[in-house]
């Protein structure tokens, strides 16, 4: 599914992430903050909603009714900075659900460090692959 992420902060800019119904809600805002990092915002904390209820960082999509094939348009609540340190106030997202958003994160990182392995190896076997064929082509 295509999830589509806005809100007041983005000036009318969109964002589009690709989900599954069975992701956590931490794992969707996991991706939102890898995205907030690279336009230089990675002190923003927000929430997501959906039709006005703040979506919980240790449910699923599906428990929120969001089925696998449906597109679905959540908004961005961003959480105002702490006063003392500029820091967002998490007092009371404290604990499993922000440990939540923590572990999601890091599963994004494996993944992407995986894939990336992955990928290398693929590069590698291709390259020697192309290499071995025109070796035998040039002593044929």
């Amino acid at each position: 599914m295509l999830v589509h992420l806005g809100g007041s902060l983005f000036l009318g800019r969109v964002f589009v992430l690709l989900a599954e119904g069975h992701d956590s809600v931490a794992r969707l805002r996991a991706s939102f903050l890898h995205v907030l990092y690279h336009m230089g915002l990675e002190g923003c904390d927000f929430r997501l909603c959906r039709a006005g209820e703040v979506l919980k960082d240790n449910r699923t999509l599906e428990s929120y009714g969001i089925k696998g094939l449906e597109d679905v348009v959540l908004d961005v609540i961003v959480l105002p900075p702490d006063e003392d340190n500029g820091a967002v106030s998490l007092e009371m997202y404290r604990g499993t659900l922000q440990d939540s958003v923590l572990q999601a994160l890091r599963e994004e990182v494996r993944v992407f460090e995986l894939r990336q392995h992955l990928l290398r190896a693929l590069q590698v076997a291709l390259h020697q692959r192309n290499t071995h064929h025109t070796h035998a082509r040039t002593h044929a």
